[in-house]
C-alpha cells in the first residue's frame, strides 16, 4: 500500500590506477545502472518507513587491467530520527546484480514531526563509493480511519464542504441508490467516504485516494472490456468532490470524498446496463505519506432506460448494492 517515489541515475567513472610489474595505467570504465527506492506510510502512531537499492554495474577494463581482485556491494540507509542506519548487501562480483531493502518502524506521539532521512550506495572494493542518491523529509505522527456512509436515507455530512458539488453533479441530494434523468442521466450509488484524523487537531490537508482493483462492465451477459479499467487504475475524485481540510465547517478532524460510480443506458433499446467494480481506498498527507489502513468496498449496479426514465434491474440477486468487501465481477454475480 506504500507510495513509492522512484529515484534512478545512470552514472559513468573512469578508474586509473598505476601498476609496478607494468609500469603503465589500468583504467576500468564503470557505469552505474542503480536505482533507490522510499516509501512511508503510518497506521495508528506507529510510523514504518522503507528504502530498497537495486541494480548493477557495467565494468569495462582495459586490455591488461585485473579486476579479479575487485568485489561490489550496495547500501541503503533509512533513519527515523535516531532510529535506523545502513543495510547491505553481500559482497560480490563487480557486475553482479544487486538488491537491499531497510525496512524501520518507530512508535511516535501523534502530532510530532519526526525526520526522515534515506541514502542508497554502491560501493567498490578498490575505489569506494562511485554511486548514490539519498534525501530527507520530516514525517508528522497522523494517522486516519476510515469509514463510509451510503445510505439513500442520508445526505453529505453538514461539515462536508464538497456537499454543493455532489448535489450540482448527481441532480439528487441523497446517498445510496438513486436514479436522474436530468443531471447524472443514469443510475447511481452515491456514497460519502469519511477520514478520521488523529490528532483531531491536525490542521493540514489530507486527500482520500481511491483505486480500482478489478471491473467489469456488461451489456446484458456481454463484457464490454472498452469501458473497464485496468487494476490499479487511480480513481481518485476531483478535488472538488473532496473535503481535504481536517478543520473546514468544523469538522474536528474529519476530511471527505462524495462519488457516485453509475450506469448510463444511452437509449431506449431494451439492455441492460451492468457495472461490477471493487475499490480500495486510503489517506495520505500531501508528500504522499500513506496515513491509513485500506478500506474495501465494492458497487454493483444492473440498468436500463424505460420510456418513463432510468430503473434498476433486479433480475441478479444481490444486485445494486454497495458494502465493504469484495464482490464478484460476474455479470450475474457468481
Amino acid at each position: 500500500m506504500n507510495r513509492i517515489i522512484l529515484l534512478s541515475t545512470s552514472l559513468l567513472i573512469t578508474l586509473s590506477a598505476g601498476s609496478a610489474a607494468r609500469g603503465q595505467g589500468c583504467a576500468t570504465t564503470l557505469q552505474a545502472h542503480f536505482s533507490a527506492y522510499h516509501a512511508a506510510s503510518i497506521s495508528g502512531s506507529t510510523i514504518y518507513t522503507a528504502v530498497s537499492v537495486q541494480g548493477y554495474a557495467s565494468v569495462t577494463p582495459s586490455p591488461g587491467c585485473n579486476m579479479n581482485s575487485a568485489t561490489h556491494k550496495v547500501g541503503a540507509y533509512n533513519t527515523i530520527s535516531r532510529t535506523g542506519g545502513w543495510t547491505y548487501s553481500p559482497s560480490s562480483c563487480p557486475n553482479c546484480y544487486y538488491s537491499v531493502t531497510s525496512n524501520e518502524q518507530m512508535v511516535g506521539v501523534p502530532g510530532v514531526v519526526y525526520p526522515w532521512s534515506w541514502d542508497g550506495a554502491a560501493i567498490c572494493s578498490i575505489v569506494g563509493n562511485f554511486w548514490g542518491n539519498s534525501g530527507s523529509v520530516n514525517l508528522v505522527d497522523v494517522s486516519a480511519q476510515i469509514s463510509q456512509r451510503n445510505s439513500s436515507a442520508q445526505t453529505p455530512s453538514n461539515d462536508d464542504s464538497a456537499g454543493p458539488n455532489y448535489e450540482s453533479a448527481t441532480g439528487v441530494m441523497n446517498l445510496g441508490n438513486f436514479t436522474n434523468i436530468g443531471t447524472f442521466k443514469g443510475c447511481g450509488i452515491g456514497y460519502e467516504t469519511i477520514g478520521s484524523i488523529t490528532p483531531s487537531n491536525y490542521t493540514g490537508t489530507v486527500t482520500i485516494n481511491r483505486i480500482v482493483s478489478s471491473d467489469k462492465v456488461y451489456t446484458n451477459t456481454t463484457e464490454i472490456t472498452a469501458d473497464e479499467e485496468p487494476p490499479g487504475y487511480n480513481d481518485t475524485s476531483s478535488v472538488v468532490y473532496q473535503d481535504q481540510n481536517p478543520q473546514s465547517g468544523g469538522s474536528a478532524g474529519k476530511v471527505y470524498d462524495l462519488d457516485a460510480p453509475g450506469e448510463h443506458p444511452p437509449a431506449i433499446d431494451g439492455n441492460v446496463y451492468r457495472l461490477r467494480v471493487n475499490f480500495y481506498t486510503y489517506a495520505a498527507l500531501p508528500d504522499g505519506t500513506i496515513i491509513s489502513p485500506n478500506y474495501n468496498f465494492f458497487v454493483r449496479i444492473s440498468c436500463q432506460l424505460l420510456g418513463p426514465g432510468y430503473v434498476f434491474v433486479n433480475d441478479v440477486p444481490g444486485d445494486n448494492q454497495i458494502g465493504m468487501g469484495t464482490t464478484n465481477t460476474t455479470w450475474n454475480l457468481q
